[in-house]
């Protein structure tokens, strides 16, 4: 899997400050079903920066299972073997009262690379849908590339993305 190559001169990673993805209002049905999330975003990005489909996700082999009783844990990798994201899923499967971990790193996106975490809270007969930001980092090895970044986030989030260190 290509990454940004790291040592000197290599670039620094950039936190997400500022422009976060609006959480939906807890038990607002159309609230939860309108607002985009990070399935939308990565849809876009890949296909804008790569052509590359992420919708359909391969499970990983290995890392998933029952971690410990209650824990389940899951791994998948969305696009292709070169190109896509890495997806770490953690269930509390004993209380709904836990929310869904998610923890995803992208590869093979020309001069981008992000770490993603998020949570998915339980919405009532809706399940795990509430979508709430946690961390994200990431790294362009340009200004264009970090522009193309934006201009993607901004498309699908309507909010401009704001990095610092």
């Amino acid at each position: 899997m290509p990454r940004i190559k790291n040592g000197p001169g290599a670039p620094n990673w950039m936190i997400l400050v500022g422009g976060m993805v609006q959480e939906p209002a807890h038990g607002d049905v159309e609230d939860l079903t309108a607002l985009p999330g990070p399935p939308s975003f990565l849809r876009a990005l890949f296909k804008d920066l790569c052509g590359v489909d992420v919708s359909q996700h391969k499970k990983l082999a290995a890392g998933g299972g029952v971690k410990e009783e209650g824990v389940h844990e899951s791994r998948f990798i969305c696009g292709t073997d070169e190109t896509g994201y890495e997806q770490h899923k953690t269930v509390f499967t004993e209380s709904s009262d836990f929310p869904v971990v998610v923890d995803l790193k992208t590869f093979g996106l020309p001069g981008i690379e992000m770490v993603w975490h998020y949570d998915l809270t339980y919405q009532g007969q809706l399940g795990h849908c509430g979508f709430r930001h946690r961390h994200l980092r990431a790294r362009f090895d340009s200004a264009p590339a970090k522009a193309r970044f934006e201009k993607i986030w901004v498309k699908v989030f309507d909010v401009h993305p704001e990095f610092g260190r």
